[in-house]
């Protein structure tokens, strides 16, 4: 066998460890080291036998385990752990800094060539996994990139990077890193940290190149790089602006782009004499500055944002290239005949008035320099959230990623390609196009992150579509506890039984009791607003009398939940009850209600109480208690309060509580939204401006967070407004840390639990009308947290409510009852589409030896159906493999009444329903195996002078055949018509 490592490319890893994760290979796990990917392991050497077999023909590795193998897969970008190491040990912090006037770090970074640094500090304490800021000195100084160590100090006296050096490199002590976050064209600069309070000890900008950093700082970075994405399309907002203004002064648009610093600017007269430009479009205005490569387009752009006071631009991650070649949108001035510059700015001022014409569309292409590409990348250039380029990377990224024909020939084709995109992404244009430029470069069709990781992000709202029987609900079912329970997903993604049986589990079915973390709902023409977010619904009493409450929909009761688990996390790791073992035991608990969580009206009261440090009962109407025994108060809440329990529960505000008690304030039976430290005696107002008149003094020590009673409480809250919790149902673990306290978000993250909401039929329902305002509030960057966060008054409830980023919202589709075209648009741009179409190899693999019966494959069968009807009507209505699957449980006595069955109760009826009983077409599907024509010995009419019976003698009347009367032969016989 001949061993050839070098031919192994980067797309041949990923085919590999894409084979190994869809089954088709047996691999052993590696002992030692894992490759990293999308979230997945894959051991080293079995990933690299199977890529030298794509990249060669030969299936062989002959580089020993570890560092030998482990050198060549980091060379191509992936990431390599130590399986021990990364358990036993913590993470490190560095920041490992480097002088820009003695390496050139721009082009090193620029060109991803940065693989190692020089360690002359703490060369000991360095390892692998360790997180590392690259910090720049000088003028400029910041982090220009986030990387992680691969390889522990060691003597390199020879490194690619090496031609970087300005200077002579004396150091020849190094630590190999990976860039995890180039910030290049985005650096966090120390102008912009340093006042911030994670960065009081950051010890960068001392003598040296390594330094200590903490958790802390590394992460606040790690935002802030976040925070500087597509910084560029504000500043292009802006400059359109300006260049609105500037049709009259092309030449000073000229002189503009001069004093940035772009040349040339020579056009050419009848002849070829070359004489200086006289006129400019907005299109090749913006051209001029992007024929430059990334890191000088990105200073001349925000060159031109000084000169203009535009926002100022700190990346240029999306915008293509232009050809530095063919910069100008119209032809050399000898040649120009029709008015083209002129043609560009109606174009122009067409474009920002939404008035493009597919005549108007057609004249610009006819302007020599002007092409599909070219139109379409200008057009973006001008307006990125309303255009995308369809060009040399993004006609693959349509195609392959999102099943978009990128081909088009007129304006009204290219609007149809946005629209498709925007049903399929909920992301702006400008993202998706850098996307499509990371997508050919890596090779993958997988979601990018903007931060230059391969991490796939699960998408919040999502919806599967497709004919029925295709496996929708089984989808959303793998997909619901995937989301909830990664690892138990990971475990058992082939195991169809234990996801069902997981799923089930986690299926939420009392609100007031439950650890569920999955609810499921079904839209229908009679579901409502008030249904799915919230309404006013009639209840009883006791003594059966009727009123009315406000009531949460099922929507708005999983974002409770969402929210509430991230509350609870958010209390305990701001160490607010980091209590000691004792201080638990000495503390006491009372439970109280500050008004009724559900009613608007009671909202002014909990209000008050928050803002004013009390709080208050509502019992024992406008009489002054203080002084007053137990006995006493309830004698006279006997003669002013109609309550029976008035005097008890008041005697129990003023006498039980005690200074130095805690008061549990309850949201309903099922949640907390207060937790405050009695600090003051009772006290008598009757001028505050609420209807409550009796008060108590607290500290408040949570307060705006509203979590599960069940995480502090092993019981459900009873309806009574003030009582003694029993201390042995409080659950310690909540007040007492046993570890330290987290300190940064991320960390509190991983504790969050994700909840999913499974919206079936979700096109049968008005989707406007059940959402109302929440349908913008889905939008991920309109989450709660998120950076365009959106919050709404409900209406009935009047809470303030925002949709937590820890719910997510699958929804199912048949297509046969409506296609993806018909959806509301509003929920078209807001879901990612995922198409679940028949797999007849399913019928192969689950039912393995019950596939076939007498030689005829189902699976054959399913095809050969679904072709016909695709070439009938559409492939929106197809048939799933599903319905074949019910063979799995069968026995041999009755596995042919079965599939008949599945012929009479599934196929069938959905033919009828497809082709409106056209028996004809029908036929044309199943053959004359299953349909004939009845006999007719004499005349179906009745008699009547003068009838048209003849008119009618060539018509045939077709019946189905009765599978049930058929003998295994007949049936058989039937199958092998219908397969011809």
């Amino acid at each position: 066998m001949v061993f050839q490592p070098d031919k192994i490319k980067r797309e041949h890893i990923l085919k590999a460890i894409k084979s190994i994760k869809d089954g088709n290979q047996n691999v052993k796990a590696s002992t030692k080291y894992d490759i990293i990917f999308e979230g997945n392991t894959y051991p080293p050497k079995e990933v690299m036998r199977l890529a030298h077999q794509f990249a060669t023909g030969e299936y062989v590795w002959k580089k020993s385990g570890g560092e030998p193998t482990n050198s060549y897969i980091r060379a191509l970008g992936f990431e390599v752990i130590n399986k021990g190491k990364e358990e036993k040990q913590n993470t490190n912090y560095w920041i490992f800094q480097g002088n820009p006037e003695i390496f050139d770090f721009e082009t090193a970074l620029s060109e991803n060539s940065l693989n190692n640094f020089t360690v002359s500090a703490h060369k000991n304490n360095i390892k692998i996994g360790n997180k590392v800021i690259i910090w720049l000195s000088g003028k400029n100084a910041g982090c220009y990139a986030l990387a992680e160590v691969t390889s522990e100090p060691s003597v390199n006296q020879d490194s690619k990077d090496d031609v970087h050096w300005k200077v002579e490199n004396k150091n020849q002590l190094k630590a190999g890193i990976q860039v995890t976050h180039n910030l290049i064209n985005s650096p966090v600069l120390w102008e912009s940290i340093k006042k911030h309070p994670d960065f009081t000890a950051f010890k960068a900008g001392n003598q040296g190149s390594n330094f200590r950093a903490t958790q802390k700082e590394y992460n606040s970075i790690l935002v802030m790089a976040n925070q500087n994405q597509y910084t560029w399309v504000q500043t292009h907002k802006d400059i359109v602006q300006f260049l609105k203004t500037q049709k009259e002064n092309q030449l000073g648009l000229i002189d503009l782009l001069q004093s940035i610093g772009i040349d040339p600017f020579n056009d050419q007269d009848v002849g070829g004499k070359q004489i200086p430009l006289q006129e400019i479009d907005p299109f090749t205005f913006f051209a001029y500055i992007y024929k430059y490569g990334g890191v000088k387009r990105l200073k001349l752009l925000q060159k031109l944002a000084e000169k203009l006071s535009a926002h100022y631009p700190t990346d240029e991650k999306g915008i293509p290239s232009a050809n530095a070649q063919k910069v100008w949108f119209f032809p050399y001035k000898d040649i120009r005949q029709n008015n083209e510059v002129e043609k560009l700015w109606e174009f122009f001022f067409s474009a920002l008035d939404h008035s493009i014409t597919n005549e108007l569309f057609a004249e610009v292409l006819q302007i020599k320099n002007v092409g599909l590409t070219k139109i379409t990348e200008g057009l973006f250039y001008i307006m990125p959230e309303e255009y995308f380029p369809v060009n040399g990377p993004t006609r693959p990224f349509l195609e392959h990623k999102f099943s978009i024909d990128p081909k088009f020939k007129n304006y009204t084709e290219y609007k149809a390609i946005l629209e498709q995109l925007k049903a399929k992404s909920n992301k702006p244009f400008y993202q998706l196009s850098y996307e499509a430029w990371h997508w050919n470069d890596h090779f993958q069709n997988s979601e990018v992150s903007p931060n230059n990781t391969n991490t796939m992000q699960t998408p919040l709202n999502q919806l599967f579509f497709g004919p029925p029987g295709t496996g929708k609900t089984y989808s959303t079912i793998a997909e619901a506890v995937k989301i909830i329970d990664q690892a138990f997903y990971e475990a058992n993604k082939n195991d169809r039984d234990a996801l069902v049986k997981r799923y089930r589990e986690s299926i939420i079915t009392d609100w007031e009791n439950t650890k569920g973390q999955i609810a499921f709902c079904t839209f229908h023409q009679s579901f409502t607003y008030e249904d799915f977010v919230e309404g006013i619904k009639p209840k009883t009493t006791q003594e059966k009398n009727i009123y009315y409450d406000v009531e949460p929909g099922i929507f708005k009761r999983i974002c409770d939940l969402a929210q509430s688990s991230k509350s609870s996390n958010k209390v305990k790791t701001e160490g607010k009850f980091n209590w000691s073992h004792s201080d638990f035991r000495n503390a006491f608990f009372y439970k109280i209600s500050l008004g009724e969580a559900n009613n608007p009206q009671d909202k002014e009261i909990f209000e008050f109480c928050k803002e004013n440090g009390y709080i208050a009962i509502g019992f024992g109407g406008a009489i002054d208690y203080v002084g007053k025994s137990e006995s006493e108060i309830k004698e006279l809440c006997k003669d002013n309060d109609p309550n029976d329990s008035a005097g008890s529960q008041l005697s129990a505000f003023i006498h039980g509580l005690s200074v130095g008690d805690y008061v549990i304030v309850s949201k309903g039976n099922s949640y907390v939204r207060a937790i405050g430290k009695v600090v003051g005696e009772y006290e008598y107002h009757d001028d505050f401006p609420i209807d409550y008149n009796h008060f108590r003094k607290v500290e408040w020590v949570m307060i705006d967070n509203v979590i599960p009673v069940k995480d502090l409480y092993y019981k459900k809250f009873s309806q009574r407004s003030i009582y003694k919790l029993n201390h042995n149902e409080i659950r310690e673990d909540f007040f007492v840390q046993e570890n330290d306290t987290l300190l940064y978000k991320e960390d509190i993250e991983e504790n969050i639990k994700p909840y999913v909401i499974i919206i079936d039929e979700i096109n049968r329902g008005n989707v406007s009308s059940i959402f109302g305002e929440l349908i913008t509030l889905i939008e991920p960057d309109k989450r709660a947290g998120a950076s365009e966060e959106l919050k709404v008054i409900l209406p009935y409830s009047k809470e303030e409510f925002s949709v937590p980023d820890n719910v997510y919202i699958i929804g199912t589709m048949n297509t046969a009852d409506r296609s993806i075209e018909a959806l509301d648009s509003a929920l078209r741009r807001r879901f990612n589409f995922k198409e679940i179409n028949p797999k007849p190899n399913k019928i192969d693999e689950l039912l393995e030896d019950k596939a076939t019966w007498k030689s005829i494959r189902l699976s054959d069968v399913l095809t050969k159906i679904n072709n016909r009807i695709t070439l009938l009507i559409d492939k929106d209505h197809q048939i799933g493999h599903s319905y074949f699957l019910k063979l799995k449980d069968t026995t041999s006595a009755d596995y042919v009444a079965v599939l008949k069955n599945i012929f009479k109760s599934n196929i069938i009826p959905l033919l009828q329903e497809y082709f409106f009983n056209d028996y004809i077409k029908i036929g044309m599907v199943l053959g004359t195996g299953f349909i004939q024509i009845k006999d007719q010995e004499e005349s179906p009419f009745a008699e009547i002078e003068n009838t048209l019976e003849d008119d009618y003698s060539d018509t045939k009347d077709f019946m189905f055949i009765d599978l049930d009367q058929l003998n295994d032969e007949e049936f058989e016989e039937a199958l092998m018509r219908l397969l011809n």
